[in-house]
């Protein structure tokens, strides 16, 4: 507590007349001795301050193991950065295919990372963890090297991997991107998905670096369309080209009327626009060939294929 006053009743100088106020977040692991190892420690510590920075940063939380009852399923901060070092994020993929001809149309890349007991960490095991930091950054860099070298591997398939708004105005992700677009045959093959946010909506700079990414050859797909903030006239704007409507509301169309009217409007809109449209969780014949009804274009989901890795 004393470190944390400290922090916020300290200005700090840039020159003689100018200065700024620092905040801090802090996580506490009050019960260290439960722990096996200061590293298991120090994990907890970890949780602790991601729930500080979730909360709005600036405060402290104490690790409470009642709630953190499946922190141990969870990497720490410090855990995926060695992984990343060490090489151990990985892609598996999931194929996205055509509903007329039911071929495999595209892939779509999902983060994977292999822990240090040859475990398989799911996205929402790391991604929480890392919000707001910079090690997401490091994992959206990881990923797109390891979807390039995928398709330099494999000339015959089309990848698509998931940007989030703050990666759409990194200049370091920007510079890899436009990197791979020198070389032919890597762009038009390689998509890139996008979560529709109002942060991006807002956002002139992300905005027209997708333009700039399209003009490279690249395809904007809008992710879980139809969940929170979805705005059609943005669609426009961006010119995209996919429109992925999201998986809850794919997944109730067959006994909800709300998400069996939505699903439609949304095709009805993607045609008249031009954006070809993929359903999400289709997990069943039934929704499938209701979707199909519908005039869906790709679907995605466990009735075709679970997530694994490609063979060269």
């Amino acid at each position: 507590m004393k470190i944390f006053k400290n922090i916020q009743n300290t200005q700090f100088y840039i020159n003689n007349q100018e200065f700024i106020n620092v905040t801090v977040s802090i996580g506490v692991n009050l019960v260290p001795h439960k722990s096996r190892s200061f590293s298991d420690a120090f994990k907890l510590a970890d949780l602790a301050l991601y729930d500080a920075k979730s909360k709005g940063r600036n405060n402290i939380e104490i690790y409470d193991e009642i709630k953190n009852k499946n922190s141990e399923s969870t990497l720490s901060i410090n855990e995926i950065k060695d992984a990343i070092e060490k090489k151990q994020v990985v892609c598996f993929y999931q194929e996205i295919i055509d509903a007329k001809t039911q071929e495999i149309s595209h892939y779509e890349a999902l983060l994977r990372i292999i822990d240090k007991n040859g475990n398989i960490v799911l996205p929402e095991q790391i991604l929480p963890i890392i919000k707001g930091t910079f090690i997401l950054r490091n994992i959206t860099k990881a990923i797109l090297k390891i979807c390039y070298k995928k398709l330099q591997e494999r000339k015959d398939i089309k990848i698509n991997l998931n940007l989030n708004p703050k990666d759409i105005i990194d200049n370091s992700i920007l510079q890899l991107l436009k990197n791979f677009a020198l070389e032919d045959n890597i762009s038009s093959r390689l998509g890139l998905e996008i979560v529709e946010s109002e942060d991006l909506i807002n956002c002139k700079e992300a905005k027209d670096n997708l333009l700039m990414l399209k003009s490279l050859g690249y395809k904007i797909f809008i992710d879980d369309f139809g969940s929170g903030y979805s705005n059609f006239i943005y669609l426009t704007e961006i010119k995209s080209d996919y429109i992925k409507i999201d998986g809850n509301i794919i997944s109730k169309i067959l006994e909800d009327k709300i998400s069996f009217l939505l699903v439609k409007s949304i095709i009805d809109f993607a045609k008249e626009a031009d954006i070809k449209v993929i359903a999400l969780y289709v997990n069943s014949k039934e929704i499938f060939e209701l979707i199909k009804l519908l005039g869906v274009d790709y679907a995605q989901g466990y009735y075709f294929s679970t997530p694994q890795e490609i063979k060269v």
